[in-house]
């Protein structure tokens, strides 16, 4: 991933007042945008966003039709099971061969209803540099705790909030976990390294340049691969604090 672009609380709607209750009505719901700029080929991304209403959404509501390029193909991985592969077809408008072709989809597009789970990372693999919009309703009070479940070996995993996440955030890890960053043309690796009695040798190792650092910043809108060595949870907590 070239670039990735701010966050942006788009239409914080806290202080809508409704003139005819006797009362002011307030909403705490806001919605929120991240802007990514890919280039053409690969890149490991995540929705940070709920679903207006819930804690899902999918990939025709995130992408519809017009935001994202014919051939456009997204790839889940299911650890133990491989890839499950989503290709956006655009025969026009109206054709009812347009819309995301699923793995297992032979005469009409439905993989558009397949959900994107916050704290999830993913492949999208896109035919020429293009910029996509993220958004969705951002989580507030009621999504405080994010759990992500780790299973033995690797999975593809993300923040599941709109701001710069962290390793050290409800993460418990074991001696020789690893964390992948996809650059857009090589890999950053983390490893954790856990030495009993000596605290100058344990903690996240940057693998590329050779030098423990004291944290692993998470990008919002974006993917990881991690490699567990144990299943496991990982309570992800909103790091800011509205509402």
């Amino acid at each position: 991933m070239k670039r990735l672009l701010a966050i942006v609380a788009g239409g914080v709607l806290a202080a809508g007042l409704v003139a005819q209750a006797a009362d002011p009505v307030y909403s705490v719901n806001a919605v929120g945008y991240a802007k990514l700029s890919l280039p053409a080929g690969f890149s490991m991304i995540s929705l940070p966003f709920n679903a207006v209403g819930g804690n899902a959404t999918t990939i025709g509501g995130v992408f519809p039709y017009g935001t994202v390029q014919d051939s456009t193909t997204i790839f889940f991985y299911m650890p133990g099971a491989g890839y499950a592969a989503y290709t956006f077809v655009d025969n026009g408008l109206g054709d009812p061969a347009s819309g995301w072709w699923g793995p297992t989809d032979t005469s009409s597009p439905t993989g558009g209803s397949n959900a994107i789970l916050r704290g999830e990372g993913f492949w999208i693999q896109v035919p020429g540099a293009t910029n996509i919009v993220l958004a969705g309703e951002v989580p507030g009070a009621s999504n405080g705790t994010n759990t992500v479940p780790l299973v033995t070996g690797f999975q593809m995993v993300s923040f599941a909030y709109p701001a710069t996440g962290s390793v050290t955030n409800g993460l418990a890890p074991s001696d020789g976990d690893t964390i992948f960053s996809w650059t857009g043309s090589s890999w950053q690796t983390y490893s954790y390294v856990y030495s009993p009695g000596d605290p100058a040798d344990t903690g996240w190792y940057d693998n590329n340049n050779s030098v423990f650092v004291p944290d692993v910043a998470l990008k919002v809108g974006a993917g990881y691969w991690y490699q567990s060595s144990q299943s496991m949870s990982w309570n992800q907590t909103k790091p800011y604090q509205w509402p």
